[in-house]
């Protein structure tokens, strides 16, 4: 992908767990990457985070998504905006490293484009986030190009209600996705 300001930028080490978003974005398919019983660590991460941080209980792993990232130096997440109709309303977040001179931040953009607002996660090993909202939707929020240390973080979210394909649901079976693109 592309950086801010025509600086190339290198994406970071990902392994997801649970349905997997880098097959439905390559392939428009969505289909289990790695699953989540087999991580309870990570596991027992997400429960514990939303317990502390949500107001659901209910896991649904049937439709989560979860993503392990390590960042090196040269490497972030472009700034961007999420799709409303791809996940549902909430996703977490916790850092479980940040050694980098670099962090989430979010930027509110005024009228005429200039950059309005920022904020900066105040990152540290074991903080955990909750994004929702305009936080999610009019934020542009990402991880500016490392250049220095590292940083590892697991997010996840739920893929909105899954949509019926020849009558069967999301899950572990492989099946097209409808309608998105």
């Amino acid at each position: 992908g592309g950086g801010s300001r025509g600086r190339p930028m290198s994406s970071s080490a990902m392994f997801e767990v649970g349905l997997s978003f880098q097959a439905f974005e390559r392939e428009g398919i969505v289909r289990e990457a790695h699953p989540f019983a087999e991580f309870p660590a990570l596991h027992a991460l997400v429960t514990q985070a939303v317990a502390e941080l949500g107001e659901e209980t209910d896991l649904m792993e049937g439709n989560l998504n979860v993503i392990c990232r390590s960042y090196s130096p040269g490497e972030g997440i472009p700034m961007h905006v999420d799709r409303k109709e791809l996940f549902d309303e909430v996703v977490y977040g916790c850092i479980l490293e940040n050694t980098a001179d670099r962090a989430l931040e979010f930027r509110r953009a005024a009228r005429r484009g200039d950059v309005s607002a920022v904020y900066r996660l105040p990152e540290a090993p074991g903080v955990c986030f909750r994004m929702r909202g305009e936080a999610r939707y009019s934020w542009q929020h990402g991880v500016e190009p490392l250049r220095r240390g590292r940083r590892v973080s697991v997010t996840w979210r739920w893929f909105a209600e899954p949509r019926a394909v020849d009558d069967r649901e999301v899950g572990s079976a492989e099946h097209r996705a409808g309608g998105e693109g």
